[in-house]
């Protein structure tokens, strides 16, 4: 069996392929869910810290699933306000995410890897908690992928789990 745990935090994505129990390889990729944020901050013309609002608050990984009638209000730079919907974030956001599973995909074939891991890949991290974020992973990395959830009641957040785990074991 094999199996690929893809950490997704906000600067970079750190791959590691295992292979019969064993560590096979590991891979860094220069992206995360802080690209995210810099593209709603570009787009929508607004602060970081507003855009990472957004994005945790109202982001969706997948348009289609996006709610084009709420009305969203946006600190803009120049002291203006305006107002989006969650279905122009997710037009914002949605390339970059599909993008991301693109290069997990790419660095595993690079890898030497040919075949998708019989264990399916896990993923770990802030970004895991976007709304339809398994759909768009499995549009690019095939059906077997799940998000790591923690058991424990103390860990809300999968933007730890990766952090906990290792401690753990």
């Amino acid at each position: 069996d094999t199996l690929c745990p893809s950490t997704i935090p906000s600067r970079t994505i750190k791959l590691a392929f295992y292979s019969q129990g064993n560590l096979a390889g590991t891979a860094v990729i220069p992206m995360g869910g802080e690209y995210i944020t810099t593209d709603l901050v570009y787009v929508l013309q607004t602060q970081k810290e507003v855009a990472e609002e957004l994005k945790c608050k109202y982001g969706i990984a997948v348009k289609a699933h996006a709610d084009k009638r709420t009305s969203i209000p946006i600190a803009m730079m120049a002291g203006k306000e305006r107002y989006s919907s969650q279905l122009e974030l997710a037009q914002i956001m949605e390339p970059r995410i599909i993008e991301i599973f693109q290069l997990i995909n790419q660095q595993v074939k690079a890898m030497g890897f040919a075949h998708d891991p019989a264990g399916g890949y896990v993923l770990v991290g802030g970004v895991t908690e976007t709304p339809y974020l398994l759909e768009a992973a499995k549009s690019q990395l095939g059906q077997g992928v799940r998000i790591a959830r923690s058991k424990e009641s103390s860990i809300a957040s999968s933007s730890f789990l990766a952090s906990v785990s290792m401690i753990h074991h």
